[in-house]
C-alpha cells in the first residue's frame, strides 16, 4: 500500500483505486477460495465463512484480481509493468514473514 501510494503520487492516480481493489479484492477472493475449497467446515453454519480471525486463506487465487484489476483499472501496458513491483515486494514480504513463523523451534542440547 505504501509503495502503490507514492506511485500514485509520482506516476499516474489510478494506482490508488487499483491498490484498493487488490487488497479488498484479493482477500475476498482469497477467503471465498478457502470457504469453497473446505467447504464441509462451513456447510452447517454458512456464517462462519466470515470467520476471517480464524485463518484460511488460499492466496494464489490473488493472481486472478491482480490480473483483472489491472487490466480493468490500469489500461496500459507501462501502467501495468509498474503494478507489479508492489506486487513483487508484497510477495516477497509475505514469503519471508510465512518462512520465520512457520519454522520449528530450535533444539535444544542434551546435558
Amino acid at each position: 500500500m505504501i509503495l502503490s501510494g507514492w506511485m500514485a503520487s509520482r506516476i499516474s492516480a489510478r494506482f490508488n483505486a487499483w491498490s484498493t481493489a487488490m487488497v479488498a479484492g484479493g482477500l475476498a477472493v482469497a477467503r471465498l477460495a478457502h470457504v469453497v475449497r473446505h467447504w464441509e467446515y462451513s456447510e452447517r453454519d454458512p456464517l462462519r465463512a466470515f470467520a476471517v480471525w480464524q485463518g484460511g486463506f488460499d492466496w494464489p487465487w490473488v493472481l486472478l484480481v491482480m490480473a483483472a484489476a489491472s487490466t480493468c483499472m490500469l489500461r496500459d501496458r507501462r501502467l501495468i509493468a509498474w503494478a507489479l513491483a508492489p506486487v513483487a515486494v508484497a510477495a516477497i514480504v509475505w514469503n519471508v514473514a510465512y518462512h520465520l513463523k512457520s519454522r520449528p523451534p530450535p533444539c535444544r542440547p542434551r546435558r
